[in-house]
């Protein structure tokens, strides 16, 4: 007769025997729960909940599914939990999220992405923020504001550059000119690994309030142009998050002279449709789903509009559109009484079917009323693991040592990379810098062979012919020259950013090593950025490697 122990003895058997990329791809499919249930089974499952392509996968996986709500006590000071909501079989069921490991530093959700929260302190005051997890419970602190004298900070936003595979925090402050209370915008963002906010050039005034946040969507941030201060058609600005740059969007002609409450308009992201809603009369609301052409350069607006049959005897102090969920219901955050009961004002998630024009309040056991409600896909996502942005001076060897002075190596640098999370620098030697033009290296400190490092050449005008680049490089590199006689394969091919400025992209397979070149020319130099790994390393590796070969760029082209 078989035992549990048996039992127990035989899956742990069974478990090694299946190969890593089944293992992968079977949890990758699993709730969010069941992968942080599941890492404490054994050191190689916990790992993986570490691993950047491990949580690319699942969360890439995740996106399929309908996002997740998250419920937030709309309480003063500081806050001790969250609630996870969902809906299975017709039911909906919380799961209480301690936030006490921040260790009183949960104020108020902002904005989220992928699974992480913008948050600010219990002060609710402008600095600091935080970047916070809440299934795995890691944070990150932002930098405090370089912007000084009076202001206030009337809008955040937080999305991802897709391009560059980074996170960034933008925010909006107005200042105040004069005694007449004339006021101005300005604006600054952060990507996550910097060391301090950047200004961006800023002309517009957008609305801000409470239902008036910035939306992330497909790359960029939204907001609606405040109408009193820019009047016309152009009532939408979005900020790439890639290039920084802002565009202000036209809406038709028709759609402004139909508003009937233009104070009362927001963006919304419902069910992945960036969209324009105007929702002032409670029982009306109307939205115009905003779509970009293929070219990107115009936009086309589908209206829809629906109206709310409530019952007589409920009085409603506020009704809040929130998304559109995958069976087509409209979520709503409603305040609301009903007449025949003695008890005052409630708070509840609200469901209107437009197809059979019926609403439905949600019964959500053990959750606080009054509450934030916000979507999201949760994610392992881990905020304080993150990129370190390396400015590099391409300085001469005559000139090794740095600028003196004041100078930041920020201010002066002529290019930039990522640099992993507790990867150590290599001080390059005097005579290095001379003989071969190494000006930069960084390496893992468990295996010194996985490396990034970018050497240069003065008086390039332009790119030689692909070849003839790459032989050059290897004339000064004994270890390139050796990659390649060994190598299995040599690929090479022509990339431009979106500035349009030429790379040669170079990656180079042998059976015991792999190699990512980058080659540029800017500056009358010649910049040349390499990736080194060994085989086993690089296919452990591979996203976080291809990761920092893509960051690497000249100054002036990002």
């Amino acid at each position: 007769m078989s035992t549990d122990k048996d039992s127990i003895r035989n899956t742990t058997k069974v478990i090694p025997s299946l190969l890593p990329e089944i293992i992968q791809d079977i949890l990758s499919r699993l709730p969010i729960e069941d992968v942080m249930r599941s890492k404490t089974i054994c050191k190689d499952w916990y790992a993986l909940t570490k691993d950047p392509h491990f949580i690319h996968m699942h969360f890439s996986r995740a996106l399929s599914c309908p996002p997740r709500i998250l419920l937030e006590p709309l309480i003063s000071g500081q806050i001790s939990s969250l609630y996870l909501i969902d809906r299975k079989d017709g039911m909906w069921k919380s799961r209480e999220i301690s936030v006490e490991n921040m260790q009183g530093r949960f104020g108020l959700t902002i904005s989220s992405c992928h699974g992480l929260l913008l948050v600010t302190s219990p002060s609710v005051s402008i600095d600091p923020l935080y970047i916070y997890n809440p299934v795995t419970g890691k944070y990150f602190k932002l930098p405090n504001t370089g912007l000084k004298s009076d202001k206030l900070c009337i809008s955040l936003g937080f999305g991802f550059d897709s391009t560059n595979k980074k996170y960034k925090v933008v925010r909006l402050f107005h200042f105040c000119l004069n005694d007449d209370f004339e006021t101005n915008m300005k604006c600054e963002i952060i990507t996550l690994g910097e060391e301090s906010w950047r200004e961006l050039e800023f002309s517009h005034t957008v609305i801000c309030s409470t239902n008036a946040k910035p939306v992330f969507f497909d790359g960029a941030l939204y907001w609606v142009i405040d109408r009193e201060i820019h009047p016309g058609y152009e009532q939408i600005l979005a900020l790439d998050l890639c290039n920084e740059k802002f565009r202000a969007i036209k809406c038709p002609p028709s759609l402004i002279r139909s508003l009937e409450f233009p104070d009362s308009v927001f963006l919304c992201n419902l069910g992945g449709s960036l969209s324009l809603v105007e929702h002032n009369d409670f029982e009306k609301f109307r939205f115009w789903r905003i779509v970009q052409s293929n070219t990107k350069k115009s936009y086309k607006f589908y209206e829809s509009s629906y109206h709310i049959n409530i019952p007589y005897d409920v009085i409603i102090w506020s009704l809040n559109l929130k998304d559109r969920l995958i069976d087509k219901s409209f979520l709503f955050h409603m305040s609301h009484r009903n007449i025949r009961e003695i008890n005052g004002r409630k708070d509840h998630l609200t469901l209107y079917f437009p197809e059979r024009d019926e609403y439905k309040i949600v019964e959500v056991p053990g959750t606080p009323t009054p509450v934030v409600l916000s979507s999201s896909n949760p994610s392992l996502a881990d905020p304080t693991t993150s990129y370190n942005i390396y400015y590099g001076t391409a300085a001469s060897a005559a000139n090794y040592g740095g600028y003196g002075g004041n100078s930041s190596k920020k201010d002066s640098a002529e290019y930039v990379y990522d640099v992993p999370d507790g990867w150590k620098e290599r001080l390059v030697s005097k005579v290095e810098k001379g003989t071969n033009g190494t000006d930069s290296e960084f390496y893992n400190p468990k295996k010194r062979t996985e490396k990034e490092y970018l050497t240069f050449l003065s008086g390039f005008r332009q790119l030689a012919p692909k070849d003839a680049v790459l032989n050059n490089l290897a004339l000064s590199d004994v270890d390139l020259q050796d990659l390649i006689s060994s190598a299995d394969n040599v690929s090479s091919e022509e990339r431009k950013d979106e500035k349009g400025q030429v790379y040669y992209v170079y990656e180079i397979e042998g059976v015991s090593a792999r190699s990512l070149i980058s080659v540029t020319c800017a500056n009358n130099k010649l910049y040349a950025h390499f990736v080194n790994a060994p085989t086993p390393e690089w296919k452990r590796d591979q996203e976080m490697l291809t990761h920092i070969h893509e960051s690497f760029k000249t100054i002036g082209s990002f």
